[in-house]
């Protein structure tokens, strides 16, 4: 008889090939992205990040969110969240940092 694993989903995300594989197609997005951004800078910013499950695109300059989110006087470009999405994956935008 089958039981379910209550923990499946946790136990998913902490597999290390599931990890593996969230990270190549992270990856994939970060390729996306980078051909999305309208600035070069924006683009040589971006990259992925691994904290133990938890797989990221992130971008460490400082006006990243006005390149991907708008501004007053700027459109919003969005190449993270196009990248994600041309990679076949769901944004979950959350706020968090990995």
């Amino acid at each position: 008889m089958f039981t379910p694993n209550p923990n499946f989903l946790q136990d998913l995300q902490a597999d290390p090939e599931t990890v593996h594989a969230m990270e190549g197609f992270a990856n994939t997005a970060l390729e996306f992205a980078q051909i999305a951004s309208p600035s070069k800078t924006f683009s040589e910013r971006l990259s992925v990040e691994v904290d133990g499950d938890q797989v990221a695109l992130v971008s460490d300059w400082s006006l990243w969110a006005i390149i991907e989110y708008g501004a007053v006087q700027s459109p919003p470009y969005a190449p993270i969240r196009l990248g994600i999405q041309a990679a076949g994956l769901q944004l979950t935008d959350d706020g968090s940092t990995p």
